[in-house]
């Protein structure tokens, strides 16, 4: 099972880098597989650590995710990195193995430390909708365009119907990536 994380890593000089990561987590095991042409790829392989937070936030993950934010953070426990703010819980990454394919890494670490703020209740069906549509708008070169918009309002009508002001601001946000990208 995949789990959504925001997962932050630091470069060589010490900047966080904040990304929405799927994560396989099973005990002290989580397997993460970012794909090898981005930021989070190369700080792994760099570093060796990472943090994957849990949050309710799903206006960080549309912020980081398609618009590259750095989010409020404050210093790992027990490695080189930060964690965010807004998390939840978060669990400490130490890399054990590299492997993957030409596409993806595929990373396979430790965890060194669980931290916790609070519990994470979930998602309900907006932030989820919001989830998916932050998704879909990182693959827009390889997806239908008319499947997009369908998509898309489909997603909206959800976030309208159940969603809070996070929500709303964040499918906003997503729903203006997916014009400026469709624009271009």
């Amino acid at each position: 099972m995949i789990i959504e994380t925001v997962f932050s890593t630091i470069n060589e000089m010490g900047t966080p880098n904040f990304a929405p990561m799927g994560i396989e987590w099973n005990g002290d095991v989580v397997f993460v597989r970012p794909f090898r042409d981005t930021q989070t790829c190369r700080n792994l392989y760099t570093g060796g650590y990472g943090v994957a937070s849990f949050s309710d936030n799903v206006l960080a993950y549309v912020q980081c995710c398609l618009y590259g934010e750095v989010l409020e953070h404050f210093p790992a426990s027990s490695i080189p990195g930060v964690v965010m703010k807004e998390a939840c819980t978060w669990l400490e990454l130490a890399v054990t193995s590299q492997g993957g394919d030409d596409r993806r890494a595929e990373f396979q670490c430790r965890v060194l430390y669980k931290g916790r703020h609070r519990e994470f209740l979930g998602f309900c069906r907006a932030s989820n909708s919001v989830i998916e549509a932050a998704i879909m708008a990182t693959r827009l070169d390889f997806l239908d365009p008319k499947k997009v918009v369908e998509h898309l309002n489909h997603y909206m009508k959800i976030v309208d119907k159940t969603g809070d002001e996070k929500d709303k601001q964040a499918i906003h946000l997503v729903r203006e990536y997916i014009r400026k990208r469709e624009a271009l």
